[in-house]
């Protein structure tokens, strides 16, 4: 059984919150919700609710978005994150997007919400994959590295036994054991 999405919606409106969770409604199907509109709240609901998705007013009185992203990028980065704001210039927006964003909708086109949160969902879970691709690579190198150089010690250690064997025997008067390569 698939475990419910956890959406976090940062708002200070409640109209704006209901809108938000009517368009979630056209694109999730097992979702729970959990609101919240101060910065003490933002952080504590990143630590316990463990949101898999943010979606973010951009003003508020006393927070707004661009610091609920860097939040975001320090405590869960790859908790994929909307901005839905009622109005953005196109600075600000890039702004958003080179800091972390996955997406933006304004508010007036709320009914862009749906795709942009499925969007956001589908980017980071490649994002994660690839993460993990990566690191499970990294180790995996590793892993070769340890191996190659427990064998060409080996190899060293066996070609110097062999090179102390030869050196004993000629010394008894021995006929070398062991072909040397130079």
């Amino acid at each position: 059984m698939k475990k419910d999405l956890r959406v976090l919606i940062l708002e200070d409106l409640p109209t704006d919150a209901e809108l938000a969770k009517r368009e979630l409604k056209t694109v999730l199907k097992n979702y729970t919700v959990k609101v919240v509109d101060t910065e003490k709240d933002y952080v504590q609901a990143l630590k316990q609710f463990k949101p898999d998705l943010i979606i973010s007013d951009y003003r508020l009185p006393d927070f707004d978005g661009l610091s609920a992203l860097k939040i975001r990028q320090d405590k869960c980065p790859f908790t994929p994150f909307v901005l839905l704001t009622g109005s953005i210039n196109e600075d600000t927006a890039v702004d958003v997007m080179k800091a972390g964003a996955d997406d933006y909708v304004i508010k007036e086109h709320i009914i862009h919400l749906g795709p942009a949160v499925l969007n956001a969902i589908y980017k980071k879970k490649i994002e994660l994959e690839n993460k993990q691709a990566e690191e499970k690579l990294l180790s995996r190198n590793k892993e070769l590295e340890v191996w190659y150089d427990v064998s060409v010690n080996r190899e060293l250690n066996l070609l110097d036994l062999k090179k102390e064997i030869n050196e004993l025997l000629k010394k008894y008067g021995e006929k070398p054991k062991y072909k040397i390569p130079v």
